[in-house]
Order: structure tokens, then C-alpha cells, then sequence
């Protein structure tokens, strides 16, 4: 998602909400996951901040970071566990929304709609 966010970052705004681990240690761990993102599931929100914040430290996040609470409340209201694409136009409704991930998490999907939008303008 870097790629966009610095290919299309002068056109849009991008922003990551950080939720619940998909793969925590101690849980259902990924076998193919590299061991610099192995993380435990945090136990307040104050951990799942500083995990969101180390996370998008290590992968040079591009755009803006939020972090879904304790609770969970951005993860439910936005049905993305483990993780989904959505794009909100500036009358903040839904223009682009794709399934849950990982089967519906597409970059290339997105990265297409955002030219179509960008060519809209011209």
C-alpha cells in the first residue's frame, strides 16, 4: 500500500487504522510471516498504539496512521478483520469498497479506481 500512498499521495490522503492482530503469537500465527512483524495481541489500547506505531515505523508507512481501540468499535463498524480497502470521498461517503481481505484486498484494484478518478477530474 506504500506504493500508492507515495504514487497517489498528492491526490489523495491515505490513512492505515491499525486493529487487532490477524496473527498474533500465542494465536493463530502465520507460518510465512517474517519474524520482524511477530507481535502478541495487545491487552489495552495503550499497547495496540505503540504496536501500531512500531508497525508503521518498520514498514516506513506512508500517509496517516489511526489506531481502532480496545474495543474494537473501526473494526466492526467497517467489517475489516483481518484487513479491507475502502475509499470515502470528500462528501464522505463510500466510492470504492472492496471485500474483507486477504482474498479481497487488492492494491491493483485500487490503484486503477484512483486513476479512473484521477482522469475524471481532467
Amino acid at each position: 500500500m506504500n506504493e500508492l500512498a507515495v504514487r497517489f499521495g498528492g491526490d489523495f490522503d491515505f490513512l492505515t487504522i491499525y486493529q487487532r492482530e490477524a496473527h498474533p503469537t500465542g494465536g493463530w500465527e502465520a507460518p510465512d510471516q517474517p519474524s520482524a512483524y511477530v507481535i502478541s495481541q495487545a491487552a489495552d489500547t495503550q499497547e495496540r498504539v505503540a504496536a501500531a506505531q512500531e508497525w508503521f515505523r518498520k514498514v516506513d508507512g506512508k500517509g496517516n496512521l489511526a489506531v481502532d481501540g480496545i474495543e474494537n468499535h473501526a473494526l466492526n463498524l467497517f467489517a475489516s478483520f483481518p484487513d479491507r480497502i475502502l475509499v470515502i470521498n470528500a462528501e464522505h461517503r463510500f466510492v470504492h469498497v472492496q471485500p474483507v481481505g486477504p482474498r479481497g484486498y487488492q492494491p491493483d484494484e485500487l490503484a486503477s479506481f484512483l486513476e479512473s478518478q484521477l482522469r475524471n477530474k481532467m
